[in-house]
């Protein structure tokens, strides 16, 4: 799978990548709100095994964030923000992890078409 780390599914027998989906700001305010209630925090080690690599950096640039490592100390990385919060949860019913940045939840599942990711095993 595209050379990234992939996470094997508790239900199948092959192994599952979870993605972006959506952030809060495109969501229904209800599904946030049980998500959010539901969740528990987990350090960025622990959602790092939950997410693909690619999706994971698109939103990091898009958040204005170097991935990888670099350089430049006065270049700041998403991973040495401690305003970034990292939780586990489920989102309309199925798992999933999430990151919070400026108040913006960024929630990474399994695709839609693929509900029976469970997470790492």
């Amino acid at each position: 799978m595209n050379g990234g780390a992939t996470v094997r599914s508790e239900h199948a027998s092959r192994a599952q990548v979870w993605r972006f989906q959506i952030t809060c700001q495109s969501a229904r305010a209800e599904d946030i709100h049980a998500m959010t209630d539901a969740a528990r925090p987990i350090s960025r080690a622990t959602f790092l095994r939950y997410v693909d690599p690619a999706s994971l950096r698109e939103v990091e640039r898009a958040l204005g964030y170097r991935s990888g490592p670099g350089g430049n100390p006065d270049v700041l990385h998403i991973a040495n923000d401690w305003s970034v919060g990292y939780f586990r949860s489920t989102y309309q019913g199925r798992p999933c992890v999430y990151l919070v940045w400026s108040g913006i939840e960024h929630v990474f599942s399994v695709d839609p078409d693929s509900l029976d990711g469970c997470g790492p095993t």
